[in-house]
């Protein structure tokens, strides 16, 4: 889980700034705040401490709208984020259970968290997604190549993300895109296709989504 801190609103690049949002942080409610959308980075502030987090956009491994509610109970924004790119502070337990405590040198490796933004009013959610991608698309990470360097290709997909892949809704490299639960971004699809092969290659199963 993320531990809220002082972060400030951009106040350049701002793309979009939308008030009472619920964030859920690995299915742990943050509460309610503004969610901004700016080119460099995305920043949420709870409305009752004041506290939050901002996510680069390098650091956003894939975010989707899902309206499946039988992975969770409200339409969302779901963002899938590598705590390892960004200034996230985690933690100790998150850290513990992400990191590989037999190795040291990888310490720094397979910390994903899984973020939905739930906006009370649901219908700007197209608009939230389609900001976030364009961004993105105005900061790419030429080092994200997904490659099997590291042992077997397998990468890390937190708890959470499981226990969604483990739904109704399949998502594979195959049939990526035929359902209309959740709308994922180029990048986002690409992303998840090498997530779902390299996943496909360590562990044998089909991937779920």
């Amino acid at each position: 889980m993320i531990i809220l801190s002082e972060v400030s609103q951009p106040s350049t690049g701002v793309r979009l700034s939308q008030p009472q949002v619920v964030a859920y942080m690995d299915g742990h409610c943050a509460g309610e705040g503004t969610l901004c959308v700016s080119e460099s980075q995305v920043t949420w502030i709870c409305r009752s401490s004041g506290l939050g987090f901002s996510l680069t956009y390098p650091s956003i491994i894939l975010h989707a709208i899902s309206t499946d509610l039988s992975t969770f109970p409200h339409e969302c924004v779901y963002v899938l984020v590598d705590a390892s790119k960004s200034d996230l502070r985690l933690a100790e337990e998150e850290l513990n259970q992400n990191g590989d405590v037999s190795d040291e040198d990888d310490d720094e490796e397979g910390k994903n968290v899984v973020i939905r933004f739930v906006p009370s009013d649901v219908s700007v959610l197209q608009q939230i997604y389609s900001e976030m991608c364009a961004c993105q698309e105005l900061n790419p990470d030429e080092g994200d190549d997904f490659s099997d360097e590291e042992g077997d290709g397998a990468m890390a997909i937190d708890a959470d993300a499981d226990a969604m892949m483990s739904g109704d809704g399949w998502y594979t490299a195959e049939n990526i895109g035929d359902d209309d639960n959740i709308e994922l971004s180029e990048e986002g699809r690409a992303n998840l296709r090498r997530m779902l092969n390299q996943s496909n290659n360590g562990h044998g199963d089909q991937g779920q989504y």
